[in-house]
């Protein structure tokens, strides 16, 4: 009985303590199919150094990527090596052109000095489903997670560029609601386990 009651604290605090905040960094968000994407310890949503420029946007059912060799080496891109994750579920990057056109990228890719690659990408996971789903944030009232480990080759050395973005509902109040929903449903399912434990 003592440990449920400790439970049903810790969730009251864990749960309750946090809501749904409207994102005030305009230049790391890209808003689209009303979600809110941001990108995580970042102040743009791209990037881009002296090398290397990438311009990434997450759709309904792909991720644009374009990744620009501003050097005068050539770069490869380790697509064999590299990492897309929704959702905490890892999976291999997969190139998208519609549902009757998903394949798997080569392994590797070259990009030519001062020159880009442009594609639009899933992962071998969802192949075409929902990247931006706003079902998975409807069921819990929480943000998720999308990750792209992007390995690259120069000269023999491989950098690997990691972006990751938190998606919320771009309606903070009616993410807040879909929270303080799962809220009471669980509460009530506790309160059901703590009036068993009493008869």
């Amino acid at each position: 009985m003592k440990s449920i009651l400790l439970f049903l604290v810790f969730f009251i605090f864990t749960f309750t303590r946090s809501e749904a905040q409207p994102v005030k960094d305009q230049k790391a968000i890209y808003m689209t199919y009303g979600c809110c994407i941001k990108r995580e310890n970042a102040e743009n949503f791209n990037y881009e150094d002296n090398n290397i420029k990438f311009n990434i946007r997450p759709e309904l059912t792909w991720c644009e990527i374009k990744i620009e060799n501003k050097t005068h080496q050539e770069m490869t891109i380790l697509w064999d090596k590299a990492l897309f994750v929704v959702n905490e579920q890892s999976a291999s990057f997969m190139y998208y052109l519609n549902l009757d056109c998903i394949s798997f990228l080569s392994s590797e890719e070259i990009i030519a000095p001062h020159s880009y690659i442009e594609k639009e990408c899933t992962n071998t996971t969802l192949r075409g489903r929902f990247i931006l789903d706003n079902r998975i944030i409807k069921k819990t009232g929480e943000d998720y997670y999308i990750r792209l480990i992007i390995p690259i080759e120069v000269n023999g050395e491989v950098k690997k560029y990691d972006f990751k973005y938190r998606v919320s509902l771009i309606n903070a109040k009616k993410q807040q609601k879909y929270k303080e929903k799962r809220q009471k449903k669980i509460m009530k399912e506790l309160e059901k386990v703590i009036k068993q434990h009493q008869e």
